[in-house]
This record gives structure tokens, C-alpha cells and sequence, in this order.
């Protein structure tokens, strides 16, 4: 597995501590993390990457950050409203009552434009329900946070540059 560069000794590094060359931007095509029914397909994200491929991270020092803003305040994850005082779920758009019986996974894709990298694009598949009234998708499980930034420290491990 490829070392963690964004995190070593508590800064970032510029250089490959194998062979000390300098890091350069590449891009990967595309790589996929999963938890349980949840997956997050990135594709074309700029990383660093040691030129004799020893080591791989992140782009920045701070992406990690950005990336989670930018992903969870998209608007692009409509989540099912529960009532308190009423039993059942509401449509997030239009506020109508849905039944939980048909769930189906449903991708949600948004094109991420981040700060001192290339726009790249991420796609979230979880399991959601349709709205019957106005047809707005919407992820079901309400603890989906969690689960989706545990499908993307998944897919960094897999690349080689997951956070410590």
C-alpha cells in the first residue's frame, strides 16, 4: 500500500521520501469505495503522485475538508424528512408522505469544482425512494453521512492515500 503524503509529520510534503523526487499532478480515471449498500465513484481527480509511482495523495492539504463541503452542501443528496409529530416519511421537495417499502439504489451524480484542481466528477449510489407525487429521488437512510464518508475513506485506501 502507498504511504499517506498529506499527513506525514503533520505537513504536507512536496517530495517522495523513497526516491525525493517531486511530486507531480496526475489524474486518476476512476476509482470506486463502498460500506454496505452505499458506494462513491470518483473520476478524473487530480492527485500527487511520486513520477516512479512510490507514493499517492491528495492534491492539497485541506481536501479532505473541501471535499466533504463540497459534496454534502451540493443540494444534490435530497434525504427523507421524518415528522415527530406524524408517523411516516415526507418528500424532501414537496413534503408528500411516502411509504418506505420500495427501496432502490439510486445514483446521484454532481460535478465537484474544488480550489487549485481540475473539476472532477463524483457519483454516490444509495439506497433511496421515489417520490410518488413529483418524482424526486431521495436517500433513504438518515445516517447516510457517515456511511458515505466511510465509502470514500474506502475508495482513498484502495488508491493508497486514505486519511490517518
Amino acid at each position: 500500500m502507498l504511504p499517506n503524503l498529506s499527513r506525514k509529520k503533520g505537513k504536507f510534503r512536496t517530495r517522495c521520501a523513497s526516491c525525493k523526487k517531486k511530486f507531480e499532478i496526475s489524474k486518476i480515471k476512476s476509482f470506486t469505495g463502498t460500506h454496505g449498500d452505499f458506494s462513491v465513484t470518483f473520476t478524473k481527480l487530480s492527485v500527487l503522485e511520486c513520477p516512479v509511482k512510490h507514493e499517492r495523495g491528495y492534491p492539497f492539504k485541506k481536501f479532505g475538508g473541501e471535499l466533504m463541503h463540497k459534496v454534502f452542501n451540493s443540494g444534490k443528496l435530497p434525504t427523507l424528512k421524518k415528522s415527530i409529530l406524524k408517523k411516516g416519511s415526507y418528500c424532501h421537495r414537496c413534503k408528500a408522505k411516502i411509504k418506505d417499502a420500495d427501496i432502490n439504489p439510486c445514483k446521484f451524480k454532481m460535478k465537484i469544482e474544488i480550489k487549485y484542481i481540475d473539476p472532477f466528477r463524483v457519483d454516490i449510489v444509495a439506497p433511496s425512494l421515489e417520490c410518488p407525487d413529483c418524482g424526486q429521488w431521495q436517500v433513504a437512510d438518515r445516517s447516510y453521512y457517515a456511511k458515505i464518508v466511510d465509502a470514500m475513506i474506502d475508495g482513498f485506501r484502495k488508491m493508497g492515500m486514505a486519511p490517518d
